[in-house]
C-alpha cells in the first residue's frame, strides 16, 4: 500500500516539473509582435562585428545601460559616440524584443588596417620626406578624413618645394590574401618646378620695383637658381613676402600701405608665372609727441631718452618694437619681472603724425628662487653656475638672465639651452629651471688631401673641449706635408680655481720649408687672461721660448738670409688685449673681434725686437642667409740693442690665410742673390685687408660658396704702400665631419712674369 503511494507520489511530481519546464521554454522563445520597441526595459547589450577593437572600448562609449527603457533616440545617440572613435566604416543597432525585455546589439564593421603606404611618381622628393609629411602611417587603421588631409599635406610639401603645378591622388587597395587590410597608394605627378619669368609693382612711388623686390624671399629666376635655390614660386614663402612687404613700408613711416591680392599669370606651357602686385603707399608720417602713462618708475624726460624714436622722426615700426623691448626690460631689470608695456599710436591723417603713448603695468617685485640645471650628467654643476650673472636669492633681472643664457649657450658644450620660469614658492618668487642637452665635445679628427704647393696634406686633431666636465680644454695636432712637419699641444683652464682667470699652456715642435730656407721651431710658452669690465674685451700676458734652427741650403742665398740673424733662442713676453662679440667663434656670421698684438723679445735669449700686429673683423648677415665679412690687418716690427729683426719674425704673405691670389710667402720685400733670383726675405711692416661674400650653397651639408677680394703687401717702409698688390676669386667651402675644408681659387690683379693665374688653394682652416 505505501508502496503504491509513494510510486504515485513520485509520478506526479515528474509530471509537474515536466510542465513547468516546457512551459518556461516557450515564455522565452516568444517573440513581442509590436513594430517598436519604445518603453521595453533593455535586459541585455552586445557589440558584434569587432575584430581589432575590444568591446569594452565601444561599451565605454554606449550610454544606454541594461535595465534602462529602450530609446530610439538614445540608441542614435549611442551610434554617434561609437562613430566618434574613428574606427568604424558602419555601425547598426539590432533590437530583438522578447516576453522578458530587449536585446541590444551594436553592429560594428571596422575601418581596414594598413598594410602598407607606397608613393609612385615622386623622383624631385624623397620618399622619407613624404612619409614624414603624411600624418598617418603603416599598421593604423584606415581612416577617410585623416587620407584626404594626407594628400592636402602632400601637396602642400610639394608646393613649399617649388612644385606649384603637383597633382597627388590615392588609391586603396584591399588585400585577398589578407582580409581587413588595405594598400594605400599615392600616385604624383611632380609637374616641375614652376619658375618665375618676371615680378612688376603697380602704384610704388616711394621704393623702385628692385627695391622692394630686394627685401623679398621670392625672386626672379635667374641664373644662379640652381645654386641658390631662388626663383622658383612657393606659396608659404610669398604668403610671407606680402608681410615683409608691409612691414618694409612700415619702416619707412608708411603706415596706411596697402598690399593688394597679387595677381597670377601662368604661361601657356605651365613653366613660367607673371607676378604683378598692387601697391597702395598713401603717406608718409612722422612721430608726433611721445608721452607715458601709469605706474612709472622714472621721470618722463628719463623714459625719453633711452627711446630710439624721437618727436619729429620718420615713424619706424621697428624701432617702435626695439623701444617697447627697452623699456620693459628696464623695468624687469629693477625686479619686475611681469612688467607690460602697451604702446598707443593714435594717428593724425591731416597732420601725418603718429603720437606713440607708452602705457606700463609694472606688477610685483619679485626675486631668483631656486634654479635648477637638468640634463648635466657630464658636465659639471659649477661650470654652468659659474657663468651665471643672477643668483638664486637676487632681485630679478632680465639683462642678467639673459647674458647667463647667452654665456651658457657660448661654452659650446651643449646642443640645446631652453629656461623656463615657473612660480616658487611664493607668489614674488620665480625658479629658474635651465634645460640643457650636452654635445660631444671630444673629437678625433683625420683628414688628406692634396695642394698645389705642399703636395700630399695630411692632419690630425684630438681635442677635448669639456676636460673630466671641468671645461678644461685640452688639445694634440699633427700637420704634415711636403713643406710642413708640425707638432702642437696646448691646455687652457678658462677659470683657474674657480676665478676669472685663464690659464694657457703651449707646447710645440715645427718644420717649414720655403723656397729660400729651412727652419726647425721648437719650444712653449704660458699665458694668463682676465676680462676687464665687459665680458667681450680681455687682456692677456704671457711668456714664450722658442729655439730656431735655419737651414739655407743654396749658398748663394746665406749673404740675403744671415742665419747668425735667425738662429738661437727667442725669450719674449707678449700681451693681447682683444674684443669678442661674434655669435660664434668656428663660422661667425655676426659680431666682431678686434685685437692688438704686442711682443718684447729680448728677456735673455738671442734676438731682440718689438712687434705689434693689430686686426680687426666684421661680420654683417645679409639677406637669404648670406654673410659679408670684412678683415683688416697692420703690423711692424723692429730690432732692438742693434740686432736685426730675424727674418722668420719677419711678414711675409701670401696664401690662404692672407692674399688667396699669391702663392704662400711669396709677397714681401724681395733681395737678389747671385744668380738673379728674387727672393722674399719679408718685410718691418704689413697692411692687408679681406673682404669676402659667402653664400648657402646646400646648407644642410655646411657647404657654401664665396667670392672674395683681397688686397695689401709687406713692405720696409711707409712709402712701399704703393707696391700693394690685389687678388679676386671664387671657392667652396665645407663644414665636414673631419673639420673645415676650403678649396679657393684666387686671380692676381696686374698678374707679373712668373706668377701663377689662378692659385689654387687647399686648407683645412675655418673663415677669419
Amino acid at each position: 500500500m505505501d508502496s503504491r503511494r509513494h510510486i504515485r507520489t513520485a509520478l506526479f511530481l515528474t509530471l509537474a516539473f515536466c510542465s513547468a519546464l516546457t512551459l518556461e521554454l516557450s515564455w522565452g522563445q516568444e517573440e513581442e509582435t509590436a513594430p517598436s520597441g519604445e518603453g521595453m526595459r533593455v535586459i541585455k547589450i552586445q557589440v558584434s562585428g569587432n575584430r581589432q577593437i575590444e568591446s569594452a572600448v565601444i561599451h565605454g562609449k554606449i550610454k544606454t545601460k541594461t535595465g534602462d527603457l529602450y530609446s530610439s533616440q538614445s540608441v542614435r545617440d549611442d551610434i554617434e559616440s561609437i562613430y566618434d572613435l574613428g574606427f568604424f566604416d558602419t555601425i547598426q543597432a539590432d533590437l530583438r524584443k522578447t516576453q522578458r525585455g530587449a536585446v541590444l546589439t551594436y553592429i560594428v564593421s571596422e575601418h581596414p588596417r594598413i598594410n602598407n603606404i607606397d608613393f609612385r611618381g615622386n623622383d624631385d622628393i624623397k620618399t622619407k620626406d613624404l612619409e614624414g609629411a603624411l600624418g598617418i602611417a603603416k599598421y593604423q587603421l584606415l581612416d577617410w578624413s585623416k587620407l584626404l588631409v594626407a594628400r592636402e599635406k602632400l601637396i602642400e610639401l610639394y608646393e613649399s618645394k617649388g612644385f606649384y603645378l603637383a597633382e597627388v591622388t590615392y588609391e586603396v587597395v584591399s588585400l585577398k590574401e589578407k582580409p581587413g587590410e588595405v594598400d594605400v597608394i599615392f600616385t604624383i605627378s611632380e609637374g616641375g618646378k614652376v619658375k618665375i619669368r618676371a615680378i612688376h609693382f603697380l602704384g610704388n612711388r616711394v621704393f623702385t620695383d628692385e627695391e622692394l623686390k630686394g627685401v623679398m624671399i621670392t625672386s626672379e629666376y635667374n641664373l644662379f637658381s640652381f645654386l641658390t635655390g631662388r626663383g622658383y614660386y612657393q606659396q608659404a614663402a610669398f604668403e610671407r613676402d606680402i608681410q615683409v612687404l608691409t612691414f618694409h613700408y612700415y619702416k619707412h613711416g608708411y603706415v596706411q600701405i596697402q598690399v593688394s591680392t597679387p595677381q597670377i599669370y601662368l604661361s601657356p606651357d605651365k613653366k613660367w608665372i607673371y607676378i604683378t602686385l598692387n601697391v597702395r603707399e598713401g603717406e608718409q608720417f612722422s612721430v608726433g609727441k611721445v608721452d607715458f602713462t601709469g605706474e612709472l618708475l622714472w621721470t618722463r624726460e628719463e623714459l625719453a631718452s633711452g627711446l630710439k624714436l624721437k618727436p619729429g622722426d620718420t615713424f619706424d615700426s621697428q624701432k617702435l618694437s626695439e623701444d617697447v623691448l627697452h623699456l620693459t626690460n628696464r623695468f624687469k631689470d629693477e625686479g619686475y619681472a611681469f612688467a607690460n608695456v602697451v604702446p598707443q599710436t593714435p594717428l593724425h591723417p591731416d597732420e601725418r603724425l603718429i603720437d606713440l603713448v607708452f602705457e606700463f603695468e609694472k606688477g610685483p617685485k619679485v626675486y631668483i628662487g631656486k634654479i635648477n640645471i637638468v640634463g648635466n650628467d657630464r658636465t659639471r654643476d659649477k661650470v654652468i653656475r659659474r657663468e651665471m650673472k643672477i643668483h638664486e636669492g637676487d632681485l630679478y633681472n632680465e639683462t642678467n638672465l639673459q647674458k647667463s643664457i647667452d654665456n651658457i649657450r657660448r661654452l659650446g658644450y651643449f646642443s640645446e639651452v631652453s629656461y623656463t620660469k615657473p612660480q616658487g614658492k611664493s607668489l614674488n618668487e620665480l625658479d629658474l629651471d635651465i634645460q640643457i642637452k650636452e654635445r660631444t665635445t671630444g673629437t678625433l679628427q683625420l683628414s688628406a688631401g692634396f695642394s698645389t704647393l705642399e703636395k700630399f696634406v695630411g692632419r690630425v686633431d684630438l681635442s677635448q673641449n669639456n676636460l673630466f666636465g671641468l671645461g678644461q680644454v685640452v688639445s694634440l695636432s699633427a700637420y704634415f706635408s711636403s713643406l710642413t712637419q708640425q707638432f702642437d699641444f696646448s691646455f687652457t683652464e678658462p677659470h683657474l680655481v674657480d676665478t676669472d682667470w685663464l690659464l694657457g699652456l703651449e707646447a710645440y715642435n715645427r718644420k717649414r720649408e720655403t723656397v729660400t730656407f729651412t727652419e726647425k721651431t721648437f719650444g712653449g710658452g704660458f699665458s694668463f687672461g682676465h676680462p676687464i669690465h665687459w665680458e667681450e674685451l680681455r687682456l692677456a700676458a704671457g711668456y714664450k721660448w722658442e729655439n730656431v734652427d735655419l737651414d739655407i741650403p743654396d749658398p748663394v742665398n746665406i749673404p740675403l738670409i744671415d742665419p747668425d740673424t735667425n738662429n738661437g733662442i727667442t725669450s719674449s713676453l707678449y700681451g693681447t688685449l682683444s674684443w669678442d662679440s661674434r655669435n660664434d667663434r668656428f663660422a661667425p656670421t655676426s659680431g666682431m673681434y678686434h685685437s692688438l698684438y704686442n711682443e718684447f723679445a729680448g728677456l735673455g735669449g738671442d734676438k731682440h725686437f718689438l712687434k705689434h700686429i693689430g686686426m680687426t673683423q666684421w661680420y654683417f648677415p645679409m639677406v637669404w642667409g648670406t654673410v659679408l665679412r670684412l678683415r683688416g690687418v697692420a703690423g711692424t716690427t723692429f730690432g732692438l740693442a742693434g740686432k736685426d729683426v730675424p727674418n722668420n719674425e719677419r711678414f711675409i704673405l701670401g696664401g690662404p690665410r692672407t692674399l688667396r691670389g699669391f702663392r704662400p710667402y711669396s709677397l714681401g720685400p724681395t733681395k737678389t742673390n747671385s744668380k738673379g733670383e728674387a727672393i722674399v726675405v719679408g718685410g718691418l711692416k704689413e697692411l692687408f685687408a679681406n673682404l669676402e661674400y659667402e653664400i648657402p650653397i646646400v646648407p644642410t651639408a655646411g657647404i657654401r660658396g664665396v667670392l672674395f677680394y683681397d688686397i695689401g703687401n709687406a713692405f720696409n717702409d711707409e712709402r712701399d704702400v704703393k707696391s700693394f698688390r690685389s687678388d679676386w676669386g671664387f671657392g667652396f667651402r665645407w663644414f665636414s665631419p673631419l673639420g673645415p675644408l676650403s678649396f679657393e681659387f684666387g686671380y692676381p690683379i696686374d698678374k707679373r712674369p712668373g706668377e701663377e693665374s689662378p692659385v689654387f688653394n687647399f686648407a683645412i682652416v675655418p673663415p677669419f
